[in-house]
């Protein structure tokens, strides 16, 4: 939340893992129901 709050992103070198994808929504918005 804090990265997401100071312009930045949820990933890191890792990639998305399960605990992760509950925020693709707030950093994607409409477009993650594409990408999803």
């Amino acid at each position: 939340e804090r990265a997401l709050r100071l312009g930045g992103t949820i990933t890191g070198e890792h990639g998305i893992g399960m605990g992760k994808l509950g925020y693709m929504d707030a950093e994607h918005g409409a477009a993650w129901e594409v990408i999803g």
